[in-house]
């Protein structure tokens, strides 16, 4: 079965069962920041689209998709499945570490094919990464071609129209959902096609049968480097402070004096000559005056003269 009898077969077969079941299919890239991250693929089916791929067309449409999933696990992506509700939700993911590995695992979501197209469409999707030491900026980008389902509905269901293959293709819009996820690191804005950002996280839900070009950016502040500079400096503050903070305040406990300080203690406590001389007369011994009558010496009263002859 070639590729474009297989996604024919899909595409058929979806457009068939949507009109009144629900499917979402979601390619979403994680970027960390450090030039890697994670891509992966999504499929949630509920019970009667799953039933319905499974009964029409002798199972080729869910045969395909389990194709698909079984031929990424082979490429070592890490699978994981569940049956809710006895529906089917599938998911496949694999790590990358830059661009090159990133655009193989690109080309392995879309079977080997360089343009990207594979059983969902066609798809480019990249990104690059530039900054500085302190601020890193991402680019997210790429185009999401859904057109060949309109050409394929009109080969094979409305003979050759078009606008009633997109017509059944708007008719199913509701119940499918085609999405691109986007996680970039730092502060997320979308700069082309109809996007939204939730929770740091761009998404695109391109309209079916139609090409979209898509691209967000982010920028975020490289922690790593702020603590190689913040962390030195305020350690040179911190110990600035504290020694200036000890230069005003009196130590609590008086240090122990050293040999010179007990020595110029003992050259300024020496008395002087003087001060020896004194220290040698002994001090004079109190007098009380108490009860004590002081005599005074006064001069006799004078007697008058004798008369001369």
């Amino acid at each position: 079965m070639t590729s474009r009898f297989a996604r024919a077969a899909v595409v058929c077969s979806l457009i068939v069962l949507l009109s009144a079941c629900n499917m979402t299919v979601q390619i979403t890239t994680h970027l960390n920041g450090k030039g890697g991250g994670t891509l992966g693929l999504r499929m949630v089916l509920d019970k009667e689209v799953r039933d319905g791929l499974s009964g029409s067309g002798g199972g080729r449409g869910i045969t395909v998709l389990e194709d698909l999933f079984s031929r990424l696990q082979a490429s070592n992506w890490k699978v994981t499945r569940s049956e809710p509700s006895g529906g089917l939700d599938i998911q496949a993911t694999k790590a990358f570490t830059d661009q090159a590995s990133f655009s193989q695992a690109m080309r392995d979501l879309s079977g080997g094919s360089p343009s990207g197209s594979g059983a969902l469409g066609g798809y480019s999707l990249g990104y690059t990464t530039t900054g500085s030491f302190f601020k890193s900026k991402t680019e997210f980008s790429g185009t999401v071609d859904t057109s060949a389902w309109r050409q394929i509905l009109a080969a094979t269901v409305t003979k050759g129209n078009q606008q009633q293959a997109q017509g059944l293709l708007d008719s199913a819009s509701d119940n499918f959902h085609f999405e691109i996820h986007a996680t970039l690191p730092g502060s997320v804005s979308v700069r082309k096609g109809d996007g939204t950002v939730s929770n740091g996280e761009a998404i695109w839900r391109p309209a079916l049968g139609s090409r979209v070009e898509i691209s967000a950016s982010a920028s975020a502040i490289k922690t790593s480097s702020l603590l190689l500079v913040g962390l030195p400096a305020l350690l040179i503050l911190a110990g600035l402070g504290w020694y200036a903070i000890g230069r005003r305040q009196k130590p609590l406990i008086a240090e122990a004096p050293t040999p010179a300080d007990r020595r110029r203690e003992r050259v300024t406590r020496a008395p002087q000559p003087v001060e020896q001389l004194l220290a040698i007369i002994p001090d004079a011994p109190a007098i009380s005056l108490e009860n004590t009558v002081i005599e005074l010496d006064a001069p006799a009263p004078a007697q008058p003269a004798e008369p001369t002859a």
